[in-house]
């Protein structure tokens, strides 16, 4: 089928791909964080302010751990949210949100 994205120049899949994850993400209801690998928040969807009440720069650069409930914190850095560690974490946690309330949260590698 002609003009599918990974028909063609080698540069447009990537493009194509990128702009479609982030139209993606920009009209989920879903709050999306990306963390690196060292676990720094160094992208989030635009839905996170109205989920969690923090705006991009509030988040972006700050360590994931950060948010998470000080009672879920070892959970968390056992299972790789830690800077040493490199697995990755998935399951339920308390996320805090701009006003101080805590927000249960998925958490998926």
């Amino acid at each position: 089928m002609a003009g599918q994205p990974w028909e063609g120049d080698s540069a447009t899949v990537p493009a194509v791909a990128e702009r479609r994850y982030r139209l993606l993400t920009r009209h989920a209801s879903d709050g999306v964080v990306e963390v690196d690998s060292d676990h720094p928040i160094v992208w989030v969807s635009e839905s996170i302010e109205a989920r969690l009440g923090w705006t991009a720069a509030a988040l972006l650069g700050k360590p994931a751990i950060a948010f998470v409930h000080r009672n879920e914190r070892g959970r968390a850095l056992r299972a790789g949210l830690g800077r040493s560690c490199q697995g990755s974490f998935q399951g339920d946690l308390r996320i805090l949100c701009a006003d101080g309330r805590w927000r249960l949260g998925a958490v998926l590698p």
